[in-house]
C-alpha cells in the first residue's frame, strides 16, 4: 500500500486547489494506491458534502470510481444530504436553490473512505481546433446577432420558407414541417418567423466558419420521412441539426359533437389529452450520436446560444462524429476481409469439391476396365481380337489415358480468384 499527500487540498476532490478558500476548507485529502486496479481515497464529511452540492452525483460518482448509487448509499451511511430530484435542472434555470445543511456527525464518524475501482483518470484535454474555436466566439467582433428584420434570407433559408406553404399541418401536434430538399425546420405557425430568422443567422455565422451548411435527400425518421435533415459539414465531417419546437401534453378539452358522443356513451374515441406546442425552440446536434440541446427557457433564449452552437458542432465533430466514422470504417473493412477470406475458403471447397469428382471418375474407369477384361475372358473374348466388344474395350482404354483429374486442379490453381466469391 502506498500513502500519497496531495498538499493542502486534493485536485481530484476540490475544482480549486491551492486556493485560499477552496471547498475542502484546506484540509489535506488521502489518497491510497491499494493496487492497480483499486483506489482508496479518504476525506472529510466536510469535503464530501461540498462536492456533492457543487456538481451532479452522475459526474461525480465517475470520478471517485463508484456508481451514483453506490455514492447516494455512502453519503447515506455518513448521514451527508444529498441534492433532491430537480436540483440541478433549477439551479440551470437560474433559481437561487438552498441547500440542505450538513448535520453534525456520530462520534467518531469525521472521515469519509471512498473505494473506488481505478486510478484517478486525469479529464482528456480538449483537441486544438475545438480550443480555437472557443477563442474564436469569445471574441466581441464573432457574437452572433439574430435580426429582428432580416432584409435578405439565406437562399437555403428562403427555400425552406418557401415549403412551409404547401405542406399539410401536423393537427396533431400543430405543427408545420418544411418539405423535402429544404433545411428541415418542424414549429408551430406562430413560431416560424422567429425561427427562420435564427436559422438565417445559424446558417450565415457558420458560412463564415467555413461550415458548409446543406439539406439531405430524405429525412431517416419514422414520424417525418419525408423531411430533409439539415446538415453541417465541419472539419470535413457531417453533423446534423434537429430544429424544432416543443410541445406539451395538456387535458383534451370535449368539443359539443364530443359531448353528444360521451353523453350516448359512445365517446372511447375522444383522446384525453392533445399535444399544443409551447412556442420554445429547441437544436439539438446530432440526436443518435451526442444529444446536445439548446432551447428556450427561464434563463435565456435560443437566440442568446448560437456562438455556442458553433463550439459544439466542432466539439461534435471531432470527438463524436470522427470516432464514430472511423469506427463505422474499420467495422467495413473488418467485414469485407471476413468476406474474402470467407470467399477464398468457399472457392477452394468447391475446387476440392470438383477435384474430388474428377479422381473418384478415374478410379471408377479404371476398376470398370479391370472388370470389362474380366468379363470377356469369362465369354472367351479375345481382349485384343478383332471383335467389336474389344475394339470397345480399346477405345475406353484410349480414352482413360485422357482423363487426368490432377492436369485440370492444376489449373485451376493457377488462376486468381474471382471477386464475386469475396462478395456473396
Amino acid at each position: 500500500m502506498y500513502l500519497y499527500r496531495l498538499g493542502r487540498c486534493c485536485p481530484r476532490t476540490c475544482p480549486s486547489p491551492g486556493a485560499a478558500s477552496c471547498c475542502c476548507g484546506g484540509e489535506t485529502v488521502n489518497l491510497l494506491r491499494v493496487s492497480d486496479d483499486c483506489v482508496r481515497l479518504e476525506l472529510t464529511r466536510r469535503q464530501l458534502f461540498e462536492r456533492i452540492w457543487r456538481e451532479p452525483m452522475v459526474k461525480l460518482s465517475r470520478e471517485f470510481g463508484l456508481s451514483d448509487r453506490g455514492l447516494a448509499k455512502l453519503c447515506a451511511r455518513h448521514r451527508i444530504p444529498v441534492p433532491g430530484r430537480g436540483f440541478w435542472a433549477r439551479v440551470a434555470s437560474g433559481q437561487n436553490v438552498k441547500r440542505t445543511p450538513l448535520p453534525s456527525p456520530d462520534k467518531g464518524d469525521q472521515i469519509v473512505v471512498i473505494d473506488g475501482t481505478g486510478p484517478p483518470v486525469a479529464p482528456e484535454p480538449s483537441p486544438p481546433e475545438v480550443l480555437a474555436q472557443i477563442d474564436f466566439e469569445r471574441r466581441p467582433e464573432n457574437i452572433i446577432n439574430v435580426s429582428e428584420d432580416v432584409v435578405r434570407y439565406h437562399p437555403l433559408v428562403r427555400a425552406a420558407r418557401e415549403s412551409f406553404a404547401p405542406r399539410k399541418q401536423d393537427y396533431k401536434r400543430g405543427l408545420v414541417s418544411s418539405g423535402p430538399g429544404t433545411l428541415h425546420i418542424r414549429v408551430s405557425p406562430a413560431s416560424k418567423v422567429r425561427a427562420l430568422r435564427i436559422l438565417d443567422a445559424l446558417v450565415k455565422a457558420c458560412e463564415i466558419r467555413g461550415f458548409e451548411v446543406r439539406s439531405s435527400e430524405v429525412r431517416a425518421s419514422a414520424t417525418s420521412a419525408q423531411d430533409a435533415e439539415t446538415i453541417v459539414k465541419v472539419n470535413g465531417e457531417d453533423v446534423r441539426l434537429v430544429f424544432e419546437e416543443k410541445c406539451r401534453s395538456v387535458e383534451h378539452v370535449p368539443t359539443a359533437t364530443e359531448r353528444k358522443d360521451l353523453a350516448r356513451g359512445s365517446g372511447s374515441w375522444i383522446p384525453k389529452h392533445d399535444i399544443v406546442p409551447t412556442g420554445l425552440l429547441s437544436l439539438q446536434i446530432d440526436p443518435f450520436l451526442s444529444k446536445t440541446t439548446w432551447k428556450d427557457n427561464a434563463k435565456s433564449r435560443l437566440e442568446a446560444c448560437l456562438n455556442d452552437v458553433m463550439v459544439a458542432l466542432v466539439q461534435t465533430a471531432i470527438l463524436v462524429v470522427r470516432p464514430e466514422r472511423l469506427r463505422q470504417e474499420a467495422q467495413q473493412r473488418e467485414w469485407k476481409e471476413r468476406a474474402r477470406r470467407e470467399g477464398i475458403e468457399r472457392h477452394r471447397r468447391e475446387i476440392l469439391k470438383k477435384a474430388l469428382e474428377e479422381w473418384r471418375y478415374a478410379h471408377s474407369l479404371d476398376d470398370f476396365l479391370a472388370a470389362l477384361r474380366t468379363a470377356m475372358m469369362t465369354a472367351e473374348i479375345d481382349p485384343d481380337g478383332p471383335s467389336a466388344q474389344a475394339e470397345w474395350l480399346r477405345w475406353v482404354c484410349d480414352y482413360r489415358e485422357c482423363v487426368d483429374p490432377f492436369e485440370e486442379l492444376f489449373e485451376e490453381l493457377e488462376k486468381p480468384i474471382p471477386d464475386w466469391h469475396w462478395n456473396r
